[in-house]
């Protein structure tokens, strides 16, 4: 679970992302979400304008490939303070980016 500590992750609107709970997804998930990579939100917290959505499969953050949640969370933490992230997500079948940022 990402959130409840120093750190916050706030989509582009501001919204706060506490509680955003992510797994890896296995060949299972991977067959039916068309991807063998990447971590699966579960949960986002609560829900902002930008929306990561419960069911989105974040395959990329900026040009790193995001494997399992702990990779994603040491991906973020190599971010600064207000900088603007890309999350390369998969909904519905497609790729789309989504942008992000980090406030301590």
């Amino acid at each position: 679970v990402l959130g409840g500590g120093r750190n916050a992750f706030f989509f582009g609107d501001g919204m706060r992302a506490d509680g955003l709970e992510l797994a890896e997804v296995n060949p299972g998930l991977g067959e039916y979400f068309g991807t063998e990579e990447g971590v699966l939100v579960l949960e986002t917290g609560r829900s902002s304008g930008l929306g990561r959505e419960a069911g989105d499969v974040v395959l990329r953050i900026g040009s790193r490939d995001v494997t399992t949640p702990e990779r994603f969370r040491r991906i973020l933490s190599s971010y600064g303070d207000d900088e603007d992230i890309d999350f390369h997500v998969l909904r519905d079948g497609d790729e789309i980016v989504v942008t992000g940022r980090l406030r301590y």
